[in-house]
């Protein structure tokens, strides 16, 4: 692990993005912090928004350490709109920590050949990094694992499997969580998952009306709702059509 990225490690707030070497297709700002012994991701658009997050095991009575959910913020401001259902989030158990045993929590995939826009980038204050997009066909995976392993220990173990090592961050319980990236062949089966409701369908920076059309759409789509002990699979993909028939 670098110096530089060695630098990043601690309560420093991380921001990066995906760009090509031209400058015309572009992620949006992704961000990734700790606070309080929990780890946290999300866009720096949608922060205020969505996140995902990873609680210390035990902290829950229900053992629920892992969620994908709504801000309180947010959910108040959709409540204020008239919004009268369930919060939308998602909640499940990390895999069980053993000596040997290292898990992939979730993983951010950005697919180049659907990534057709610029993402226009957000002044924020904090560690700024850029990893370049590769060629058609082929996509950027940053992929999140847990383990109980001194971090320097298992770099070999992600090299081995063509990851490259970033940065880790341990949890107040001693986890660690390490954040790793590779590239892979892309395309990957991905099922979109939007609201349909209209106080909710903003997800993609706009409230969506019944029978409209929206050009160069720009969605965070979730593969599926992770069970106990499975990854959360997220890729960001813009560019699209997308048209709200009901």
């Amino acid at each position: 692990m670098s110096d530089e990225i060695s630098n990043f490690l601690g309560d420093e707030k991380i921001r990066f993005h995906v760009i090509d070497s031209e400058n015309r297709q572009r992620s949006s700002d992704w961000i990734i912090w700790e606070s309080n012994g929990s780890f946290y991701v999300a866009v720096v658009g949608l922060s205020g928004i969505m996140k995902l997050s990873l609680h210390p095991r035990g902290t829950n009575n229900d053992g629920m350490d892992s969620q994908f959910s709504i801000t309180r913020t947010y959910w108040e401001k959709m409540q204020s709109d008239g919004f009268a259902g369930n919060a939308p989030f998602h909640r499940w158990k990390r895999s069980a920590l053993r000596k040997g045993n290292i898990s992939k929590v979730a993983s951010i995939t950005f697919p180049t050949s659907h990534l057709h826009n610029i993402v226009p980038s957000r002044k924020f204050k904090c560690k700024k990094l850029a990893f370049p997009l590769p060629k058609v066909g082929k996509a950027f995976e940053l992929s999140i694992f847990s383990h109980i392993f001194n971090p320097k220990l298992i770099e070999d173990n992600f090299i081995k499997q063509t990851y490259t090592p970033m940065f880790d961050y341990e949890l107040c319980d001693g986890e660690h969580v390490s954040i790793v990236g590779k590239y892979i062949d892309f395309p990957i089966s991905f099922d979109m998952i939007l609201p349909t409701d209209r106080a909710s369908s903003n997800w993609i920076g706009k409230r969506i009306e019944v029978g409209q059309r929206v050009e160069g759409a720009h969605a965070i789509v979730i593969h599926s709702w992770p069970s106990n002990g499975s990854p959360l699979l997220l890729a960001e993909i813009n560019g699209f059509t997308l048209i709200r028939n009901d």
